[in-house]
């Protein structure tokens, strides 16, 4: 390293008393390393001499750890009372700060008179004053001319480039309104634009426009709406943070599709909602914590607070209201529709569950159960309600309260009974179904107590035919039918069939009396007369 044009300039500290005076001045100089200006820390060792070259150092003083930047350095030395009036000459030498051999940088400089400006220690203060002015001038004109190019005094400054501007710059001192820089104001400043790569804050309202992020917008430094990825919106606290190549999800709430990263097709909304899923895809739950639980499962829909819960693999499940399959695991295909639907199904699948805290019995499948509290106890059956009068067809339908059938079937050779146990079944006259039989006696006595009626239909308003229930049971009590209370409720008709056979067979008998009878007189009419044409 050398010095190029170092340069000497003293200033006197105070000139306003005597007492102030002291034997302190300013070095300053431009260091070089080759030929670009020198940058750092630096050790500088400054000896005083009476002689250009030669001879022995009068003093020497060592300032460690000098600030260097763009080559230029400020160094206060104090030789104390070694300026007598004589020539006196400075010579420096740097090191990179901490270590190594000092480098004597060029010729010794001579020290012009700004050191014995303490002279004025015995001048009146006028013209102390005069002469350190008039010292301090000349020392400007002299030490910062051509050897130190960048040494400048205020007055000489009309403009500086910004690179070489260093600490705060008064905002009083910016030019107003310029498009080059934003200034510290209240109103809109036109013409105007910025851009920072590090981090920002703004302890107010911030008002804009149009913002455009990248990624992510945070709240407390947590982020709540987020697009990464390829078609994802995540909106919420820790709303789908783990996702990386995911796409075509939404999440919304907070801890909303959290542990989801690279599963794909998901609509979740609502606080936890989806939270734990992981590779399951296709899945969309909607409210609190549905389908928290779920990490392999697909295809699901969940909708409800704590809809499908606890459902982890479960597939295909389709479960809407309240809790409505909370805790499903692993079942696949499962329909449950309202509050608690479904509540004890785990593993089962393919079960249907509609109504009110509907629900199954472990282990069954293909099941249904539909009605406010509705259970169905067997797999591929079906349960409507819960009254206690139900009807079964086909051995595994329940209907149950008042159900109705408004489309029928084709015609059928089969006709349908209602059993002892409520349920539709085959009319069996079978034998087997059959204890304590007796042999039927009733009539024509019967038969001529029994009074056809004609009327009208109170719903439809259609004219009929048959009779009155209430009369049939007094007549005969076996031929009316009676509901679960024990009221009369309808006609047996086809057991009439069997009273009418008794009153065909004792007309017959009564017929066979009568040709009997006619026969025997024939006879003797015959006898008496035996042209008669009776006879003939």
């Amino acid at each position: 390293m050398r010095v190029i044009g170092a340069a000497l300039a003293s200033c006197l500290l105070s000139v306003a008393s005597a007492s102030a005076q002291t034997t302190a001045f300013t070095y300053q100089g431009r260091l070089t390393d080759g030929a670009a200006p020198a940058d750092g820390a630096f050790d500088f060792q400054l000896r005083l001499f009476d002689v250009a070259t030669g001879g022995t150092a009068l003093m020497a003083v060592d300032r460690p750890g000098v600030a260097v930047a763009l080559g230029l350095f400020t160094v206060p030395l104090d030789f104390g009372a070694q300026f007598t009036g004589g020539a006196r000459f400075v010579e420096v030498a740097v090191r990179p700060a901490g270590g190594g051999a000092y480098t004597t940088l060029g010729e010794r400089q001579a020290i012009t008179s700004a050191p014995y400006a303490s002279r004025s220690a015995t001048a009146g203060a006028a013209d102390s004053a005069a002469t350190a002015q008039s010292a301090t001038t000349a020392l400007a004109a002299d030490a910062l001319g051509p050897a130190c190019v960048l040494c400048v005094l205020d007055p000489q400054i009309a403009a500086v480039s910004g690179a070489k501007v260093t600490g705060q710059v008064p905002v009083a001192a910016i030019p107003p309104g310029s498009p080059a820089y934003v200034q510290n104001a209240t109103t809109e400043q036109a013409g105007t634009s910025f851009n920072v790569s590090g981090t920002g804050r703004v302890g107010d309202a911030l008002t804009a426009l149009r913002v455009n992020v990248t990624t992510e917008y945070r709240v407390n430094d947590e982020r709540v709406l987020a697009v990464g990825g390829s078609q994802n919106v995540f909106l919420g606290r820790n709303a789908g943070p783990a996702n990386t190549t995911g796409f075509g999800n939404t999440f919304l709430g907070h801890f909303a599709g959290n542990a989801n990263a690279t599963s794909v097709n998901h609509t979740f909304v609502g606080t936890d909602a989806g939270r734990s899923n992981t590779i399951g895809h296709g899945n969309t739950f909607v409210g609190r914590s549905s389908g928290f639980d779920t990490t392999t499962g697909f295809q699901n829909v969940f909708v409800g607070l704590n809809a499908g819960r606890f459902n982890v693999g479960g597939a295909a499940n389709i479960m809407i209201g309240s809790s409505a399959g909370a805790n499903n695991t692993d079942g696949v295909g499962n329909v449950f529709i309202g509050f608690s639907a479904g509540a004890s199904n785990t593993v089962e699948d393919r079960n249907t569950f509609v109504g009110y805290n509907t629900n199954g019995a472990a282990g069954i499948q293909n099941a249904t159960a539909i009605g406010a509290n509705a259970v169905v106890t067997a797999s591929d059956t079906m349960v409507l309600g819960v009254a206690s009068v139900t009807v079964r067809t086909g051995g595994n339908l329940v209907v149950g309260g008042s159900a109705a059938v408004t489309t029928l079937g084709t015609a059928g050779a089969t006709s349908l009974c209602r059993n002892a146990a409520n349920l539709l079944a085959t009319c069996s006259s079978s034998l087997r179904y059959k204890t304590d039989v007796r042999p039927l006696t009733a009539g024509l006595d019967l038969v001529r107590r029994l009074a056809p009626i004609t009327f009208t239909w109170r719903e439809t308003g259609a004219r009929d035919l048959g009779f009155a229930a209430e009369t049939v049971a007094a007549v005969d009590p076996l031929l009316a039918v009676y509901d679960e209370q024990g009221r009369v409720e309808g006609v047996k008709y086809g057991q009439l069939t069997a009273v009418l056979v008794n009153a065909m067979r004792e007309q017959q008998a009564q017929l066979d009396a009568q040709r009997a009878e006619l026969r025997a007189l024939r006879a003797v009419v015959c006898r008496l007369s035996p042209d008669d044409e009776t006879c003939r």
